[in-house]
């Protein structure tokens, strides 16, 4: 599912669309992945957890993932384990993977991935590699920002 918008807010139908829409496949943890740097991917994780709660359709908390350094991927690789064997589900908003490597574990760790682009501005291969490095097959949709 794509979406366009700005800012996002849980109030918005689109938003609450998206939700819905990662509610399709089972998941424990999404990985909420911007193609480009400038883009607020933490804006994007609290939309959808808010939405969760406004919701209930299954407990979800953030987890932030956006500046970690290597010494702390394991702190966040943790979180993301110790939740789902909890029953938990995790919202966790990264920076760009060409821009911060140390975020590609944490992607790959996560159950699904939700990728952010930013209309008219995001390159068509830093998106291409960012769906390789995270696997297309693990990619739930897409939020289109302007």
């Amino acid at each position: 599912m794509a979406l366009v918008a700005t800012p996002p807010t849980a109030a918005d139908g689109s938003w609450q669309r998206l939700w819905f829409s990662t509610l399709r496949k089972p998941w424990d943890s999404i990985a909420i992945v911007p193609c480009e740097s400038g883009i607020d991917a933490h804006k994007v994780a609290e939309a959808l957890v808010s939405i969760s709660r406004e919701h209930g359709a299954k407990p979800v908390r953030l987890v932030n993932g956006v500046g970690v350094q290597p010494s702390s991927v394991a702190v966040v690789m943790d979180s993301i384990k110790g939740a789902a064997e909890r029953g938990e589900c995790l919202i966790v908003p990264v920076d760009p993977l060409h821009q911060n490597p140390s975020a590609m574990p944490i992607v790959r760790g996560t159950t699904s991935v939700l990728l952010v682009l930013r209309i008219g501005q995001s390159r068509l291969s830093v998106s291409r590699t960012t769906i390789e490095t995270a696997g297309a097959d693990r990619i739930i949709g897409t939020v289109v920002v302007g």
